[in-house]
């Protein structure tokens, strides 16, 4: 048993309630976690401060008995070892509870000890030596320092100052400075509106390309710089910047007369499945090997037909 039912009297003048013992069972369940069963307290006086504090056993379940809290321990070799040998004989828990009624919502840990707090009892509070009466009164102060109170204020007192500042807290963050933070659905309509003018500009600039690739190509064809048989595939080359920059370039360090027909030469012998002498100072220009070139404009050539 770590916790008797109703009213809880300690021999160093503390007390607490133990009535809403469903309470404290449901928080234990909902933790998730096994609490430590320690020595002396240290897993909540030692190994905060950093020091390594050894577990006696583990609670792994508690349960509410005609109101008092027990609860069902794996001890360790070391716990085992320390009953066995009687060099502990009571047990002390550890407890959360409401500052102004006492009342006891919640178990932290529990303790074997040599000195329980209440000597009619095993399982207890240990009893609390001078030493931690007064530190417990400087923490006291401090708080009721930190609240704005006296230092001589009452549990009610300092409960209705943490009501107060958990109210201003709840009320600081329901109200969202709208220089720093927007509503989710005007962030989602803002940005909404930037993809459809994302897609919208990228659809004009495809159209823009085709348009000037269309232009420079057919201008190209009247300036004779190019063949009408090979329009589809420049215009190919004029879905990207790049590709009619390219373009640009060519066309302007090509010769002012080009022929009109595979085959025909100003120079080179050939058959009719031969690229002319300027038709392959096209493709190298281009970056195309011949066989490629020339297979593109015999399919142009076809569709022209």
């Amino acid at each position: 048993m770590l916790l008797p039912a109703g009213r809880i009297e300690a021999n160093d003048g503390r007390a607490w309630l133990n009535d809403r013992p469903d309470v404290v069972v449901a928080n234990f369940n909902s933790g998730g976690l096994d609490l430590p069963f320690d020595f002396e307290h240290g897993s909540e006086k030692r190994a905060p401060l950093g020091e390594f504090v050894p577990a006696a056993g583990w609670i792994v379940d508690v349960a509410n008995r005609e109101g008092a809290i027990w609860a069902r321990v794996q001890w360790t070799e070391r716990g085992r070892s320390a009953i066995e040998a009687k060099e502990v004989r009571y047990v002390s828990p550890a407890f959360h509870h409401e500052l102004e009624t006492g009342r006891i919502v919640s178990l932290s840990s529990a303790a074997l000890c040599l000195s329980p707090a209440i000597s009619s009892l095993p399982a207890i509070a240990s009893r609390q030596n001078p030493q931690e009466k007064e530190n417990d009164e400087m923490d006291r102060k401090a708080l009721c320092q930190k609240l704005g109170l006296a230092e001589n204020a009452t549990d009610a007192d300092i409960a209705a100052a943490i009501g107060t500042l958990q109210q201003k807290a709840t009320a600081s963050a329901s109200q969202v400075d709208l220089a720093q933070y927007v509503p989710r659905a005007d962030y989602d309509a803002v940005l909404a509106d930037r993809n459809n003018l994302q897609t919208s500009i990228a659809s004009r600039q495809a159209a823009d390309l085709t348009t000037e690739g269309t232009a420079l190509v057919e201008q190209a064809i009247k300036d004779a710089k190019i063949a009408p048989a090979s329009k589809g595939f420049y215009l190919s080359l004029c879905s990207s910047r790049e590709g009619i920059d390219k373009l640009k370039a060519f066309i302007a360090s090509a010769p002012t007369v080009v022929p009109t027909t595979i085959g025909e030469d100003t120079g080179d012998k050939g058959t009719a499945k031969a690229l002319t002498s300027q038709q392959k100072k096209i493709a190298a220009s281009l970056g195309i090997s011949e066989e490629d070139f020339a297979k593109d404009l015999a399919a142009d050539a076809k569709k022209e037909a």
